[in-house]
């Protein structure tokens, strides 16, 4: 990879932060509100579903965007010590193309293909009270 694209891709990285830091922020300020609300008894079933499913996806809007944010972090990191663009598994180059569009993976897409169907990822519930938690609410 040249200079030139490691320019661009940092420059990315920098942009994706910028963005995912406003997002989570947002985030962060809606699930704090809706655990601030105190519950209505006499709300519906159904309003009170919704309600919690908003909160449920927040969190897991919250979760996402930090998870993200640490790996383009970690991008950087790895960009300053020169090890950017190489795979963590198998130690080959991983391809531009690949980097542009996830500028924050550690593996070739090789290796990624590998350890999907090794460990594939099993779907769990959302932790809303482990989020509120980290966030400084509960």
């Amino acid at each position: 990879m040249n200079n030139t694209d490691l320019m661009r891709l940092r420059s990315k990285i920098v942009s994706d932060l910028a963005s995912l830091e406003e997002t989570t922020s947002a985030t962060r300020t809606v699930i704090i509100e809706s655990a601030d609300v105190i519950p209505n008894y006499l709300q519906s079933e159904i309003d009170a579903a919704k309600d919690t499913t908003d909160i449920d996806n927040a969190v897991s809007v919250f979760d996402h965007c930090t998870a993200r944010k640490q790996a383009l972090k970690n991008a950087l990191i790895r960009m300053d010590r020169g090890e950017f663009g190489i795979c963590q598994s198998c130690g080959i180059e991983i391809g531009t193309a690949r980097l542009q569009v996830a500028p924050g993976t550690n593996n070739c897409i090789h290796c990624q293909e590998e350890m999907e169907m090794r460990f594939p990822r099993a779907k769990s519930p959302s932790l809303i009270t482990g989020s509120i938690r980290e966030l400084g609410v509960a």
